[in-house]
């Protein structure tokens, strides 16, 4: 359990599957948009298992979940780096929680594509399951846009985006 029960029943899991290829694996747990509140939650940050403050990956976090959180939200969570120890310099702070990698660019790179990656996940698995949409491979992959209002152009109404949904995606 990483924030009580609540909130441990229905984490938003990170994953990694490139760490063969470009060596930096980034894994862990952020609460869902829909439990984060307020700009106090909290991201706990382990490179190769050692508590760090770092920016990059404060950063690539920021990046990767900037448009699932509210504005003024926070994203909270757990959130593991591994990457080879020598690409990583922990002599930063005397306290050993800042660190300096020596490729920031392909560890934000990263983090960023594994956040959106989680963030969409979940997304995708919240809809299906209020919507009751099948599985997103099984939909055609062209993109659909929400059918407009009887004006023409009014932004569509929560009931009409439910259906769209229940629908399918495909337009009345």
């Amino acid at each position: 359990r990483i924030y009580g029960r609540r909130q441990s029943d229905n984490l938003v899991r990170v994953e990694d599957d490139t760490q063969a290829t470009v060596g930096v694996n980034v894994s862990g747990y952020l609460l869902p948009p829909e439990d984060v509140h307020g700009s106090l939650a909290k991201l706990r940050c382990f490179v190769n298992n050692r508590h760090v403050k770092d920016r990059t990956i404060s950063q690539g976090v920021n990046d990767g979940i900037r448009g699932f959180l509210e504005k003024g939200s926070r994203a909270a969570g757990v959130l593991f780096v591994t990457v080879p120890a020598q690409t990583v310099d922990v002599n930063v702070h005397p306290a050993k929680h800042e660190i300096r990698f020596r490729a920031p660019s392909e560890v934000l790179k990263q983090v960023v594509a594994r956040i959106s990656a989680g963030m969409t996940a979940y997304q995708d698995s919240f809809r299906q399951e209020v919507f009751n949409l099948p599985n997103k491979a099984a939909r055609p992959a062209v993109r659909q846009s929400f059918p407009s209002g009887a004006a023409g152009g009014e932004t569509p109404t929560i009931s009409s985006r439910a259906e769209f949904y229940r629908q399918g995606g495909q337009a009345p």
